[in-house]
């Protein structure tokens, strides 16, 4: 029936251009024309996996990137706090040297006006007993 149609198309000799499917140049042919498309189909795939390869190293090394990044932002962070603390630990000793300081001045403040105090009442005792003393004493300065 194709051999027909070609023939009313005008095609001259249409049998060579026509193959038997069951000739051995046929299955030849079909074989080749498998093969062709079994390593057009490797070749694809290999094309595909290299893409792949490529992809998957391309987010590892970004993912390694992130990763070393995020180290040096926690290191970055964990200096930070440490210089953080060493100035809280600075402020704290100051503060607790200003107050042992006030405390220390305090004491001596307090110790300093007792002792004042003390030695003040002393003077009085000794004044009131040389003024006691000299109220005894005979008037001619003998003291007898």
């Amino acid at each position: 029936m194709k051999l027909d149609l070609m023939r009313l198309r005008g095609i001259d000799n249409p049998e060579k251009y026509l193959v038997n499917p069951e000739s051995p140049e046929a299955q030849q042919a079909a074989q080749m024309a498998a093969q062709m498309q079994q390593q057009a189909q490797q070749e694809a795939q290999q094309k595909q996996d290299q893409l792949n390869q490529q992809l998957l190293q391309t987010q590892i090394a970004e993912i390694q990137r992130n990763w070393e990044s995020d180290i040096k932002d926690r290191e970055l962070d964990a200096e930070k706090f440490k210089e953080e603390i060493k100035l809280k630990y600075a402020e704290l000793e100051q503060k607790y040297y200003d107050t042992n300081m006030d405390a220390e001045t305090q004491e001596a403040k307090i110790v300093g006006d007792a002792t004042t105090k003390l030695e003040l009442k002393s003077l009085e005792t000794v004044n009131g007993a040389d003024n006691r003393g000299k109220d005894q004493r005979p008037a001619n300065g003998s003291g007898e």
